[in-house]
């Protein structure tokens, strides 16, 4: 399987790059033990680190990076980009945007109050036509919303 990421030109070297997800895995993921004391059963079971599926979404696909660090404090989001101007392609300055929560009415994500945050990729990524491509959020990672 080939892929070939792509970006901006005037964004090329700037950006993190895409990496295989099996290279970013967590620390605490690495040294997180094989086995550990399951109090439910009174024995030593084993963890989710020797799960398959778990695995499998852990170490399947790519990590794309977001193209600068986000901070959240006291419900508030703040980065530090430098990015370029655009030239000949417009793309998103900010790292991250929302969805209000009307684009999600009638689903368990619906709370009038609030909206949902979506990261901004600058990636392209090039396939050959027979391979199927999508995008997830690993069992790791967290869905933002906004504070209440």
């Amino acid at each position: 399987m080939t892929l070939k990421f792509r970006c901006p030109q005037e964004l090329d070297g700037r950006l993190p790059l895409p990496v295989p997800a099996t290279r970013g895995l967590p620390d605490w993921f690495k040294t997180m033990p094989q086995q550990a004391f399951n109090p439910l059963a009174s024995i030593e079971d084993d963890t989710v680190k020797r799960c398959p599926p778990f695995i499998d979404a852990m170490t399947a696909g790519f990590l794309i990076p977001l193209i600068c660090a986000v901070k959240v404090e006291n419900g508030e989001f703040t980065w530090d980009n430098d990015l370029p101007p655009a030239r000949g392609v417009a793309f998103e300055r900010s790292p991250i945007g929302f969805h209000p929560s009307s684009q999600v009415i009638g689903s368990p994500l619906f709370d009038p109050d609030r909206f949902l945050i979506k990261f901004h990729n600058l990636w392209t990524i090039e396939r050959r036509l027979a391979i199927r491509c999508f995008s997830r959020i690993r069992p790791t990672d967290s869905i933002c919303l906004s504070p209440p």
